[in-house]
């Protein structure tokens, strides 16, 4: 859907009457008229950009360092754009990251998923049903929930959920584009919601496994597609479903304990998951293994590429779009703004168990006195267009889907249906692996409710703590005492999730969901504050489609402003 509009070209040579042109098909596009081609076509249908670098500058703990290595200011606009939170982003269309470039990337992956559905249903009609087109039917229904489920929660006030039955949606595109000037509305929130639910449930049924793709892991599979179905749910909070899509791909919630009986330092029972344990043992096996990263300290580019590795467990679903998120990561070498480096050295060290992660031995600065601190979970192929110009286009593969979001997602699920000791199994299984295997000590690191409640006694207590906030009144519990515990551990699934999904994208949707504010400070000492009612949170519809017709979303209230 490129700017919602098509423009068709005819060729000059149509009125030339050489009975040779004549004789051939002037339509030069492929068709596809095979389940191969359809295959083929689906590669496309998974947008080729990723909004984690046009959200990543609008969290907390982001600085304006104020400068960066000479000529690269202009190329990384669209950290600027996200910093200071800009309804116009002053990056062009042709970027390679920015809201702009989302909007139109997400909706070429939408057009793609509707001609593949047509072609399946031309070919269904001419040949009859067959495994691969039923599998590619699923992989394009997903594909097309994705992208509209993306542009739902950035481009439209997804998390105001009083009123997702008014608040403007995203266009729903159903069928390829066949007019030049096409009509789309927005709808609401919750009739876009819908389609997308509709979408996910009818592709789950029909979407293959692993051994159904030749790369399962670039492809939707019903692994990846459970993995969909429980971020959408979390996002809904509609919980009880978050736990029934996760139980369905990890085994079920543990109940025997290593030690049963036995105290920690602070007198309370330890609980932890044994040895023999389903969930322990499949946790250790399809967690993100960073004890296995850390080993690879003095390569970062070595770290990007396991991360990303199409043959570890932990990666559902990977993409290899066109960005530059390789380079916004490395700290202000290339852009002023990064994540400041205290904050880094918090977020990756100081953690609610009282023993250090394992992501400060692949934490590092840059040499030559470049500020920042870094983990650099990505690495970049870069394809030259012009190699002594020395210009041309960089890809990066990145994680849609991971294992630990999954987990994360049921301890959140559990903690807001008031299952605190399944919440807490969780968030043990997942410590395990993240803290250097020489420090790991289950009598010292493992969770409790007393550890938990004692190490955010502050902020559950604290007037001015996002968790007390108006917006979040209601939420919890009416019983103070378990209304704590579940406040502290929402903060701690948080913080696991700040560092776990850095440059993820993941960080800004906490934001939106917890009403979490921010404020930046530029490098001449200005300051802004995002509040959780500030209509800067929400992305701006592209001036091409407000052109074109769409509805923009209103940005009047803005509290603090530059």
């Amino acid at each position: 859907m490129r700017k919602l509009l098509i423009v068709l070209i005819a060729s000059a040579g149509i009125f030339s009457g050489c009975s040779d042109f004549l004789s051939k098909d002037p339509d030069n596009r492929t068709y596809i008229d095979t389940p191969e081609k359809v295959v083929a076509l689906l590669t496309s249908a998974y947008p080729q950009t990723t909004f984690y670098s046009a959200v990543e500058a609008r969290c907390d703990g982001y600085v304006d360092y104020g400068t960066a290595a000479q000529g690269y200011n202009s190329l990384f606009l669209y950290q600027e754009d996200a910093f200071q939170w800009r309804e116009n982003p002053l990056t062009s269309d042709g970027a390679w990251d920015g809201n702009n470039r989302l909007w139109e990337a997400s909706y070429n992956a939408v057009a793609t998923a509707n001609h593949a559905l047509a072609a399946i249903d031309e070919l269904e009609a001419q040949e009859g049903p067959s495994t691969q087109l039923s599998l590619s039917r699923g992989e394009a229904l997903l594909c097309r929930a994705y992208a509209e489920f993306c542009l739902l929660t950035l481009f439209s006030d997804f998390f105001d959920y009083e009123n997702m039955a008014t608040n403007p949606g995203v266009p729903y595109v159903t069928t390829p584009e066949t007019t030049t000037f096409a009509n789309y509305t927005r709808g609401t929130v919750a009739s876009t919601l819908s389609m997308v639910l509709q979408d996910i449930d009818e592709g789950s049924k029909l979407v293959g496994g692993s051994s159904d793709y030749t790369e399962p892991k670039f492809h939707f599979t019903t692994q990846s597609a459970l993995a969909l179905a429980t971020r959408v749910a979390l996002f809904s909070r509609e919980y009880p479903k978050v736990i029934n899509y996760v139980n369905q791909f990890f085994p079920a919630t543990v109940t025997n304990y290593v030690t049963n009986g036995q105290k920690n330092q602070d007198g309370s029972l330890v609980q932890f998951p044994a040895e023999d344990d389903p969930c322990r043992i499949f946790c250790r096996n399809n967690l993100t293994d960073w004890n296995l990263l850390s080993s690879y300290n003095d390569n970062p580019d070595a770290i990007g590429q396991e991360f990303t590795d199409a043959d570890a467990n932990w990666n559902l679903l990977l993409s290899e779009p066109v960005t530059a998120i390789y380079r916004t990561i490395a700290a202000n070498i290339f852009t002023r703004y990064c994540l400041d480096e205290q904050i880094m050295d918090q977020i990756s060290s100081l953690n609610a168990t009282g023993t250090g992660w394992t992501y400060p031995n692949i934490v590092y600065s840059y040499s030559g006195g470049i500020q920042g601190k870094v983990l650099q979970k990505y690495y970049e192929d870069f394809y030259y267009s012009d190699i002594v110009a020395g210009i041309g286009t960089g890809y990066a593969k990145v994680p849609l889907f991971r294992t630990d979001e999954m987990l994360l997602a049921r301890a959140e699920a559990y903690t807001m249906t008031g299952q605190f000791s399944k919440a807490i199994d969780d968030l043990n299984l997942y410590i395990e692996t993240r803290i250097p295997e020489e420090n790991f000590d289950i009598m010292t690191t493992s969770l409790t409710e007393a550890k938990i409640k004692n190490y955010y006694k502050a902020q559950t207590s604290g007037e001015n703590s996002f968790i007390n906030n108006e917006y979040n009144a209601g939420r919890f519990l009416t019983d103070e005492t378990q209304a704590e515990l579940q406040k502290a551990l929402i903060l701690t699934i948080l913080d696991f999730r700040r560092i776990e999904f850095l440059y993820e994208g993941q960080r800004y949707y906490d934001i939106l969901r917890w009403y979490i504010p921010v404020t930046h400070r530029d490098m001449t000492g200005r300051t802004s504050t995002l509040t959780p009612d500030d209509d800067r949170r929400i992305l701006q519809i592209p001036q091409t489609a407000t052109l074109a017709g769409l509805q923009p979303n209103p940005m009047t209230n803005i509290p603090q402003p530059w």
